[in-house]
């Protein structure tokens, strides 16, 4: 089903921000910064 899908690929990017988070931190030193920014 469609729903499952959108699961799978929403758990994946569960898992892919924080990992860009902790990337951004390690760039930048500001993360929330960018992400307040962001939204």
């Amino acid at each position: 089903s469609t729903g499952a899908a959108i699961e799978i690929a929403a758990k994946k990017v569960i898992k892919f921000v924080p990992a860009k988070r902790l990337n951004d931190a390690i760039n930048n030193g500001a993360p929330q910064k960018k992400d307040f920014e962001v939204r």
